[in-house]
């Protein structure tokens, strides 16, 4: 068994590093950004929550508590009471979404951004607050789902969404704002 999964392994884990090589290079501006997506593939219904259960009560809780990040090629960390929060706001003419939590793990969810990967952010009335990078996530189970809401690093349909930096001092840590072209966020309301 050991024979058979490990070339498998070496494979994974060679794709893994040339994404990662790849995405700093975006960052340093030696790479053009490039997408990796199957936009014949359907999304399933069951990755669509309505709004009608999302609360902005809830959302404000669910900011302030744990965050956590997991999956994604190579990522995984947990960031429990940082002493300095900081933020990263994926805005269009239309949302504004907002991410906080250490500097590593901002950075790090800005990196899964920029890769190509998509990210879903869940919310839940538990004290917890859920970050999940991962190329192809289908549906999210959990107890007393608030809402949650997408980002997807997809060819842009109809604008770029900016992405600042900043702390609670409101000083950017990434320089200033790096622009990248995203598709628009699922789940928009009416």
């Amino acid at each position: 068994m050991l024979l058979s999964t490990e070339p498998k392994t070496k494979i994974r884990r060679c794709k893994m590093f040339k994404r990662m090589v790849e995405g700093f290079q975006m960052l340093l501006g030696l790479r053009k950004i490039e997408y990796e997506t199957n936009m014949s593939e359907p999304i399933s219904e069951d990755a669509i929550v309505s709004n009608k259960v999302y609360t902005e009560a809830g959302r404000r809780k669910a900011m302030k508590l744990v965050l956590t990040l997991g999956g994604g090629y190579g990522y995984g960390s947990v960031e429990r009471d940082f002493p300095e929060k900081f933020s990263i706001t994926f805005k269009n003419s239309k949302r504004e979404i907002t991410v906080e939590g250490s500097e590593e793990f901002c950075k790090n969810v800005f990196n899964s951004v920029a890769l190509g990967q998509k990210v879903i952010i869940s919310f839940y009335e538990k004290r917890h607050h859920t970050v999940s990078v991962t190329k192809r996530d289908r549906s999210i189970r959990a107890e007393r789902l608030i809402g949650y809401d997408f980002i997807s690093a997809a060819p842009a349909v109809w604008s770029d969404i900016e992405v600042w930096y900043s702390t609670k001092k409101n000083k950017p840590f990434f320089g200033r704002a790096y622009s990248v072209t995203m598709s628009h966020f699922l789940n928009e309301p009416a």
